[in-house]
């Protein structure tokens, strides 16, 4: 048994972690340099709407996850432009 937010937390699989919202963030990147910021963020969670992945929504809720994590920048920059230590700022988000 672990603690989350001071109080005990009885984690027992993968995804009783997510469920809780915990997540893993691997200290190799795991990135689509060719995706932007916000693709990144939601890649295999991808916003829709009309079964097309909605860029938009997707950017407006990059935003205060980036925020969060103190990152600011354009949810529609490309990946592969920014430096080492914001693509892990954008792993984190």
């Amino acid at each position: 048994m672990g603690r989350r937010e001071g109080q005990p937390a009885e984690i027992g699989s993968v995804s009783d972690a997510l469920a809780q919202g915990v997540a893993l963030i691997h200290q190799e990147l795991n990135l689509a340099d060719n995706l932007d910021v916000a693709a990144n963020i939601f890649l295999g969670r991808e916003r829709l709407r009309f079964g097309l992945i909605d860029k938009a929504r997707q950017r407006r809720e990059a935003k205060p996850l980036l925020e969060s994590v103190g990152l600011a920048i354009n949810p529609s920059v490309l990946v592969g432009s920014l430096s080492i230590g914001q693509q892990q700022l954008v792993e984190i988000a």
